[in-house]
């Protein structure tokens, strides 16, 4: 995880404050790591996610690297069911983030976190941008969206209304 500390700190300092036109927040961070399907962008935190992905990797391979040191016959058994509990080990820890998240926000905030946790409510981020279908976003629309997902100050709105009121 040490060697992707600075790939962290470019992620968190100069593209996500990019994305969203300004910067976030500790606990907007962590819930912009989050997979979409759990709300997030999917832009994880290389230094948290790496020593996880390394302890997955060395479960699935231990079988072959046995099999490689025994100098054996015969190919270990394929590890479907190590892969299924690593993915069940990952969605245990995203539903964990997901609760730890929604405990340190403000109840609107919550909210925006449990409409974006709903089915089919990321589609819009996996989305293939096909212009002819109308899917594609510009730089501004995108900024809009990813502000009003997570329940941000949308920015250079007007301060008045064009009838003479404060803009809201």
């Amino acid at each position: 995880e040490e060697y992707v500390k600075p790939l962290d700190d470019i992620l968190t300092y100069v593209f996500l404050p990019t994305l969203f036109g300004g910067p976030l927040n500790t606990v907007e961070r962590e819930l912009v790591a989050l997979p979409t399907r759990f709300g997030g962008l999917g832009v994880h935190i290389p230094s948290v996610k790496a020593p996880r992905d390394f302890a997955a990797s060395q479960t699935i391979t231990e079988n072959l690297l046995n099999g490689i040191k025994a100098q054996g016959d015969c190919v270990p058994g394929d590890s479907n069911h190590l892969t299924s509990l690593i993915k069940q080990s990952n969605e245990e820890f995203y539903k964990k983030q997901v609760e730890s998240i929604k405990r340190r926000v403000s109840p609107a905030v919550k909210r925006a976190i449990e409409i974006a946790n709903e089915k089919g409510s990321s589609n819009w981020l996996i989305a293939l941008p096909i212009e002819d279908q109308g899917f594609v976003l510009n730089k501004t629309e995108f900024v809009d969206a990813v502000n009003l997902r997570y329940y941000r100050e949308i920015r250079g709105l007007p301060s008045s209304c064009a009838c003479g009121a404060q803009f809201n």
